[in-house]
C-alpha cells in the first residue's frame, strides 16, 4: 500500500448539514458537530492509505462518520466510494477503495 497525502484539508467546516448515514450520539450537542473535508491529489492509487489527525487537523474528539467520493473523470463525474476506516489514539486511517488508480478522492469527516 502507498501512503497518500491530502491535497487540501478544510478544517472544521460548517456545512450546515446532517449526514443521513450518521448515527448521532445523544450526548453530543448538535451545535458541537464539526465537519472536515479532506481531498486527495489526482494521483491517489486504489487501496492506498492516508491518515488524518482528527483533533489537530479538525478539532474532532469523537468520530461520527466518514463519507467518500471518487472522481472517475476529474472534476466532472463523481461516484460514492466507501472507504475502510480505523481510529487509534485520535488518528483516523482511511484505506481508499480498491478501484480507480490516479483519481482524486474527497472525504467528508464528521464528529464532535
Amino acid at each position: 500500500m502507498t501512503a497518500v497525502t491530502a491535497d487540501s484539508i478544510i478544517e472544521s467546516a460548517e456545512f450546515g448539514l446532517v449526514d443521513t448515514d450518521m448515527i448521532l450520539d445523544p450526548a453530543l450537542n448538535p451545535n458541537d458537530l464539526k465537519y472536515m473535508l479532506v481531498v486527495t491529489p489526482n494521483t491517489a492509487q486504489a487501496s492506498s492509505t492516508m491518515t488524518v489527525d482528527l483533533w489537530r487537523q479538525g478539532g474532532i474528539k469523537r468520530l461520527l462518520g466518514v463519507r467518500g467520493w471518487r472522481h472517475t473523470t476529474e472534476d466532472s463525474v463523481i461516484v460514492r466510494e466507501t472507504p475502510t476506516t480505523a481510529v487509534v489514539n485520535g488518528i483516523l486511517t482511511i484505506t481508499l477503495g480498491s478501484t480507480g488508480n490516479s483519481q482524486k478522492r474527497a472525504f467528508l469527516i464528521s464528529g464532535g
